[in-house]
């Protein structure tokens, strides 16, 4: 009878520690499978986690985009809407949306693009004069927004002399480059004299972007600039003998007097204009 207790208890621990030994196999097992999780875990934030173990943050900077540009961005893959929608129209606002245009197509959204798009079909459209500064912002990014010219080329005097007090500056919204751009689109497409009474407001009004000592030698360097744009762009035999006299007296159009006939009259009644390897002279 002992023997066979002796005999059930044995088999009973046998029993027991085949369970045991089970049961660490299956632990072992799971915690194969657990060091696998952690190992494929591990590869898949390897770029995130440091050797210290502390996560860490990539750093991406965007030089061509300023933090209001990749903020409106954002706003908009978020909300798909832009709040500055609703601000009301100016130079720096077309010139926010000049650089929206062009980050939608850097970015690929086109969705943001419509929207720009629609922008500037509710105000370009209403405001001609903003559509020096989207031109000017343009030309920096290499991306200039047909509706703008198009609508400066339909619309020139609302576009470069606003005379109301609207949305938009004109021909002050112009940098250097931008004048010569425009210069160039529009002496064959509107009145010169037009192009003339630009050229001098952005003379008198424009803010110029380089640092001068006094306001004297920055108003000198720009009607040196404009006098240069005008001897190139301005013809005066397409201006009326009425206004010659204005233009003339203004110092944009300096004529070299050896080249003027000794028997002219007056500058109202004859006109020279020097290029390059050209003299044109009109009755």
């Amino acid at each position: 009878m002992l023997q066979d207790d002796i005999d059930i208890k044995d088999t009973s621990t046998t029993e027991d520690d085949d369970s045991h030994s089970q049961s660490q196999s299956q632990s072992h097992s799971d915690d194969d499978s657990n060091s696998d999780d952690i190992s494929l875990s591990d590869n898949d934030d390897e770029q995130l986690i440091s050797a210290d173990g502390r996560r860490e943050m990539t750093l991406v900077t965007f030089e061509e985009w300023d933090c209001r540009i990749l903020y409106l961005i954002v706003e908009f893959c978020y909300t798909d809407n832009l709040s500055i929608m609703n601000v009301k129209p100016s130079d720096e606002i077309a010139r926010i949306m000049a650089n929206l245009r062009s980050a939608s197509k850097a970015f690929k959204i086109r969705s943001l693009y419509n929207k720009v798009d629609q922008w500037g079909f509710r105000n370009i459209s209403r405001y001609p004069a903003l559509a020096c500064a989207v031109i000017d912002e343009g030309i920096r990014l290499d991306d200039i927004d047909p509706l703008a010219m198009k609508t400066l080329q339909l619309k020139p005097g609302a576009g470069l002399l606003p005379t109301e007090d609207g949305a938009g500056s004109g021909v002050l919204a112009l940098s250097r480059p931008g004048l010569v751009f425009v210069l160039r689109q529009m002496e064959d497409k509107t009145s010169h004299l037009l192009l003339f009474h630009s050229l001098q407001r952005w003379v008198e009004f424009s803010s110029d972007r380089y640092s001068y000592a006094n306001p004297a030698q920055e108003k000198a360097s720009k009607m040196a600039f404009a006098s240069k744009c005008a001897m190139r762009f301005i013809k005066l035999e397409r201006i009326g003998p009425g206004k010659l006299e204005e233009v003339m007296s203004s110092g944009l159009i300096v004529l070299e007097k050896s080249l003027v006939p000794p028997s002219t009259p007056s500058v109202t009644e004859r006109a020279i204009i020097v290029r390059p390897s050209t003299l044109v002279m009109t009755q």
